[in-house]
């Protein structure tokens, strides 16, 4: 795909730093054996064969408006610009370009191979890429993050067709379906295709000369790998959804079954546990009783009722002097109210002679 449209305001950067290019209004499809002119873009980012109206094949186009992007972000200008319109094609087509003095060797390296104009001088994307300012601080050049594709064979996918008719990359399943079967069965196609499976399994006879059929044979092969990889995208996803939806059903029910079953007094009141399955109802151990419990509790089974109050001074395991109550008279019960009554001194007291030494003591 011929990404003609390619300015500094068409890159994005999202939030996790990943680029993204929009605005394919103005992309157009190539194919190496045949030349593009279609003249289109802006005129800051635009390649001098453009300007000359000299047809081409697309990717050096692009090659030259990155060089623009990056001159654009080193720089903080871009390096052909004049208020006349016409004094702008006549730089550009020129190519005369200054590099300021903070530049990098390296930057301006890449700088001047990238913005060449002789279209078969320039740097391919391939050199571009594998440039040492670009690789800088990494073992290997960039990936181009493509999935790995194997040469399309018969029969094709009808709903990588369907998706086709209804994105308007074709006009119809069947014109699609017919082009596309010409192209793979074609002798150039199919010696691309015998090439391509030779580099893995013979190493020896791989010609590099020969186009790799899964990168940029033709347009319409190109768009068939597009829509095909985009549906194996969606099928993944929803499988993925799916899978977690049910992981998180299976986890659920599983905590709802190892949850103990507990019961409240308002369930027992409205239900009867004894409707409750086995599983859930809980069973009480009795611990072995002492033997010297039992006896005791024997003992006390065995000994006489005693009516009240005479069973509060009798015990079956000791006798007791205690007089019981119906035997106290009523004289013999005194009021705590009542004064205590008072001690009679002996007569005997009063002719002794402490006794007489305090009176004595008391008189004077």
């Amino acid at each position: 795909m011929l990404v003609s449209s390619a300015v500094i305001e068409n890159i994005m950067i999202n939030k996790n730093g990943e680029i993204k290019i929009i605005d394919f209004g103005l992309s157009n499809m190539f194919d190496r054996q045949h030349l593009l002119k279609t003249y289109c873009g802006s005129l800051y980012f635009a390649a001098p064969e453009l300007l000359s109206a000299h047809p081409y094949i697309g990717p050096e186009v692009d090659v030259w408006s990155f060089g623009v992007v990056l001159y654009v972000l080193v720089c903080g200008k871009v390096p052909f610009d004049d208020q006349s319109v016409s004094a702008l094609h006549e730089k550009i087509k020129k190519g005369h370009v200054e590099y300021p003095d903070k530049l990098s060797r390296e930057c301006v390296s890449l700088l001047s191979r990238m913005l060449v104009v002789d279209p078969t001088k320039r740097a391919s994307l391939h050199e571009v890429m594998a440039h040492p300012w670009m690789v800088k601080g990494f073992e290997c050049p960039p990936s181009n993050y493509l999935p790995h594709r194997t040469p399309l064979e018969l029969p094709l996918d009808p709903d990588v067709l369907q998706i086709m008719v209804e994105y308007e990359l074709v006009s119809s399943e069947q014109q699609a379906s017919n082009e596309l079967t010409y192209l793979l069965t074609s002798s150039q196609y199919q010696l691309a295709t015998k090439n391509w499976h030779a580099r893995y399994s013979q190493p020896e006879l791989y010609d590099e000369s020969i186009q790799d059929p899964t990168l940029g044979f033709h347009p319409l092969i190109s768009i068939y790998y597009l829509v095909d990889e985009m549906l194996k995208r969606k099928r993944i996803k929803e499988e993925s959804n799916k899978a977690r939806v049910s992981q998180k059903q299976s986890q659920q029910q599983q905590q709802q079954t190892q949850q103990p079953f507990t019961t409240t007094p308002q369930m027992a009141q409205a239900s009867n546990f004894n409707n409750v399955p086995a599983s859930h109802q809980r069973t009480f151990s009795t611990p072995n009783p002492d033997p010297r419990y039992l006896q005791q509790q024997q003992e006390q089974q065995q000994a006489p009722v005693l009516t009240f109050p005479q069973a509060a001074y009798t015990s079956s395991h000791q006798q007791s002097d205690t007089i019981p109550a119906t035997t106290i008279t009523k004289n013999q019960v005194r009021n705590e109210s009542t004064p205590p009554p008072q001690q009679q001194i002996p007569s005997e007291a009063y002719n002794s002679p402490l006794f007489r030494k305090l009176k004595l003591q008391a008189v004077l």
